[in-house]
């Protein structure tokens, strides 16, 4: 009877364990990020993934200053089609036929690197920070909207 006693605390011991040590790693790639591309200042790219149970949900949004018919900027949203992403090779690639798109995390500085082959273009991401968004908002309409 002690010995089923004892087998059964070294039971709960070990899962209580495995799951303590599991709270706090999340997926690497999960949350939203955002990233800035050199050949356009003007814009924030803004990257929500979800995990899934089979790969990630991926969505992506261009913010940016644009002027109206009337000549006024208007704060406009680009959301592009959700699509899903799986690991390939060390790699998040959105699910295409050709891998053309891809997001490579690097742990050392907590930075997502995309890039799409067509266009040959490399944004660096980061998680958002608390008001990036409206900060940027903010700067970009000064700078738009200057003389």
């Amino acid at each position: 009877m002690k010995k089923r006693i004892s087998f059964m605390l070294m039971g709960i011991v070990t899962c209580v364990s495995m799951l303590l040590a599991g709270c706090g790693q999340g997926d690497s790639y999960a949350g939203t990020w955002v990233g800035y591309y050199a050949a356009k200042p003007h814009v924030i790219y803004i990257t929500k993934i979800q995990k899934q149970e089979k790969g990630y949900l991926i969505s992506v949004e261009d913010a940016y200053w644009q002027k109206n018919a009337a000549g006024q900027f208007v704060w406009k949203n680009d959301i592009l089609p959700t699509v899903t992403g799986s690991i390939v090779q060390g790699r998040l690639v959105v699910d295409h036929k050709l891998n053309l798109v891809s997001y490579t995390y690097r742990d050392e500085n907590d930075v997502l690197i995309y890039s799409n082959r067509t266009s040959n273009a490399v944004i660096l991401f980061h998680k958002i920070k608390k008001n990036e968004i409206e900060e940027f908002k903010a700067k970009m309409k000064t700078s738009v909207s200057a003389p």
